[in-house]
């Protein structure tokens, strides 16, 4: 094994499924690597399993990118699975992929246990008021997550209203990046308008 390399970037290569059992293997096994990019690779839900299973118990790597890498649901909550025991990741990058609310459910129950992420990027994941409702509950409690983007969703009144709760009550929170475009509905305009309804309540 290499001892030496610290930083990956595997961005755009083509890797898939045998791909990602040979990182997940590596992870297990004293991976010194801090820094891993697997953006723009066809990784799916059944890749995605594989490196969760690496990363339930590694401890060096913080930040990961598994943005545009085609999971859904079913990737989602083999991430969210490996979060509960993992001690390492302080950043990920989920965006542009398909978690839906059934996938941003289950990370909502990991973050009640995860200690260690600071910074969780969840754009564009067809995430609708369902999860983030969750998501937003659940972060209520956290003392690590201190950013959060969840703009390019499903989003309306009942995540807004959720989100501006958060807001509200979060002692972590520092940065929520929640506008959007392309005609959505939710935007800062109608957040604002929920933060305001909510700190008269």
């Amino acid at each position: 094994l290499n001892t030496s390399l610290r930083e990956i970037d595997l961005s755009r290569n083509f890797i898939g499924v045998d791909g990602c059992k040979a990182l997940a293997e590596s992870l297990k096994h004293g991976c010194t690597i801090t820094t891993m990019n697997l953006s723009w690779n066809d990784l799916r839900d059944e890749g995605i399993k594989f490196l969760a299973k690496g990363l339930e118990f590694n401890a060096t790597l913080t930040m990961l990118d598994l943005s545009n890498t085609g999971f859904e649901a079913e990737g989602c909550k083999a991430i969210a699975e490996a979060l509960k025991t993992n001690t390492g990741l302080q950043i990920m990058y989920l965006n542009c992929n398909k978690a839906g609310n059934e996938g941003t459910k289950a990370l909502a129950d990991s973050l009640k246990i995860n200690t260690t992420l600071n910074d969780l990027d969840l754009h564009s994941n067809c995430i609708g008021d369902e999860g983030c409702v969750e998501l937003a509950e659940s972060l209520k409690s956290t003392k690590s997550l201190r950013r959060l983007k969840i703009h390019g969703n499903e989003i309306q009144s009942d995540g807004a209203k959720a989100l501006a709760k958060l807001v509200v009550s979060s002692n972590s929170i520092r940065a929520l990046r929640t506008d959007f475009s392309g005609g959505n509905e939710f935007d800062e305009a109608l957040l604002e308008k929920r933060l305001e309804d909510t700190r008269r309540d």
